[in-house]
């Protein structure tokens, strides 16, 4: 998760999704998955410039928090179901995260690994010949919530979220918080 994080932050994204799970991934090259996806050629350069091809980059680093979205806490929550499927169970490694990643063939991962000529469905063979399971336990989703909600008091971030602007010396910089409970959200610095 801190090399995912890491990943989305150097590509100025306000958010950690799919692909900065794959690149995060691609970060512990020594792990299993690591191994796995260099088998299939892919490399963290080749990935990253896919990433920019797929989604583009930020125009601002953002500064504090920085959320999951959906599909990423699925691909987490498949990868602990994956975990705690296993006797004994254990915590969370890079190819359970894998798993998670080629379960869901609707995420930006998968297209970025669909540019770079990977085979999804013998990968999917590798990763399940690597866990020693032929049959990898899916995640099944719960129904969205249908409001975004503060993570720490749950009111709902449409008439909670709120702004300010304060100076750090010459620089201005732009808070959003939850008005609810004053929880910081993110931070970035204002163009002048």
């Amino acid at each position: 998760m801190a090399f995912a994080q890491e990943e989305a932050r150097l590509l100025a994204h306000s958010y950690v999704g799919t692909e900065h799970l794959l690149l995060g991934l691609l970060d512990e090259s020594s792990s299993p998955a690591g191994h796995i996806l260099s088998d299939f050629g892919v490399t963290r350069h080749r990935a990253w410039n896919s990433v920019i091809d797929v989604v583009g980059r930020g125009r601002q680093t953002p500064m504090g928090f920085v959320l999951l979205t959906p599909r990423a806490r699925t691909v987490l929550a498949t990868a602990a179901d994956y975990r705690m499927s296993q006797v004994p169970p254990k915590k969370i490694m890079a190819l359970d995260i894998l798993v998670g990643l080629v379960e869901d063939p609707t995420s930006i991962a998968l297209k970025v690994l669909t540019s770079l000529e990977v085979d999804t469905t013998r990968l999917r063979v590798q990763v399940e010949q690597a866990t020693g399971s032929a049959h990898v336990v899916p995640h099944q989703p719960q129904k969205p919530p249908v409001r975004a909600c503060c993570p720490r008091c749950q009111a709902v971030l449409a008439k909670a979220l709120t702004t300010t602007t304060i100076a750090d010396g010459d620089v201005l910089i732009m808070v959003t918080y939850c008005g609810g409970c004053g929880w910081t959200l993110g931070a970035s610095p204002v163009d002048h």
